[in-house]
């Protein structure tokens, strides 16, 4: 499952921080934060290596990443998928990923 290949995979409501981290080569997703309340704050951290994107955002979900390096996807940088999910970048480089640096849709 998605879950299962993903280097952090935040759902159902939980709250997850990352500070000072590396998470590299995941099958799909570095982090993946999906469903309603679920939130993700990554501060400092660099995500890199991973088979689809380094940052997924889905189903009402939010994420907010601060100094942090996000690169090398075999996908895309940055994932935001369906009405209601929000994510943040602040002082954050996306870079070297073979798709779009930040993707914001709805449906999927």
């Amino acid at each position: 499952s998605h879950f299962k290949q993903s280097g952090i995979a935040i759902r159902s409501g939980s709250i997850a921080g990352v500070t000072d981290s590396t998470i590299q080569v995941c099958g799909k997703s570095g982090v993946y934060t999906h469903g309603p309340g679920s939130s993700t704050t990554l501060h400092h951290t660099k995500v890199t290596r991973c088979g689809r994107v380094l940052l997924e955002v889905a189903h009402q979900a939010s994420a907010h990443a601060s100094q942090c390096l996000l690169s090398k996807s075999g996908g895309g940088g940055v994932m935001v998928r369906h009405t209601g999910t929000t994510a943040a970048l602040s002082r954050t480089v996306i870079r070297d990923s073979r798709l779009a640096g930040v993707d914001a849709r709805e449906g999927c």
